[in-house]
């Protein structure tokens, strides 16, 4: 039962509203539905950004492979998705160094561009969104070094080693001074302890005399 006060008409009129306990059940079992609707009705915003944000679309990249400057010709380039390590593009460099990349669908996944070569170390770029008709730069570094930079290095290390040598050696001869110290001092402190003996003995000699 439940109990309404109205005024109407200057007078004061108590109304009763007998409802059944069935009746209760009903009127909660509503407003749950509606906030049930309530709360749908609000998250299909954020849902409709998320599926227009996962459209896939086709692009494609270019990627130039260069080392010290000058293109690198026969170059695998690969496009690797950072989540599952799928490929979802490859082509082989021209004599130029470029490879031209077609992506039949991209949602705008992190990927990365892997570069390969007998040649060369690898090379690649991490962690990037692709867009449309841009070119990516991947730098490499070649296997085999330079006559000069092979001579270059050889020196370094026979300087080094040189230098090493020469430290070793004062390093050395240090310790052969110091030796040649300390043994000079503990002759110095053995002379010492043995005059201090005789003279010992010639006092305690002397004492005995006079007695």
């Amino acid at each position: 039962m439940e109990l309404f006060l109205s005024r109407a008409g200057g007078k004061m009129t108590f109304v009763v509203y007998l409802t059944t306990l069935k009746q209760k059940s009903m009127k909660k079992h509503f407003v749950f539905y509606c906030l049930i609707l309530l709360a749908s009705l609000h998250s299909y915003p954020l849902q409709a950004k998320s599926n227009i944000s996962a459209v896939k679309e086709a692009l494609t990249v270019n990627v130039s492979v260069s080392c010290d400057g000058k293109g690198v010709s026969g170059a695998m380039v690969k496009l690797v998705t950072k989540v599952g390590g799928i490929t979802i593009g490859a082509a082989a460099t021209d004599a130029s160094g470029k490879a031209l990349i077609s992506v039949p669908t991209y949602g705008k996944q992190l990927v990365s561009i892997q570069v390969t070569h007998a040649m060369y170390r690898d090379g690649s770029l991490s962690d990037l969104v692709l867009e449309n008709g841009l070119t990516y730069a991947v730098p490499v570094k070649s296997r085999t070094q330079s006559a000069e930079v092979v001579a270059s290095n050889s020196a370094e290390k026979v300087a080094k080693a040189e230098d090493k040598t020469a430290k070793s050696e004062e390093k050395a001869s240090n310790y052969e001074r110091e030796a040649e110290q300390h043994a000079a001092d503990k002759e110095k402190a053995a002379a010492s302890q043995e005059q201090l003996k005789k003279e010992r003995e010639e006092a305690e000699r002397a004492a005995a005399e006079k007695k």
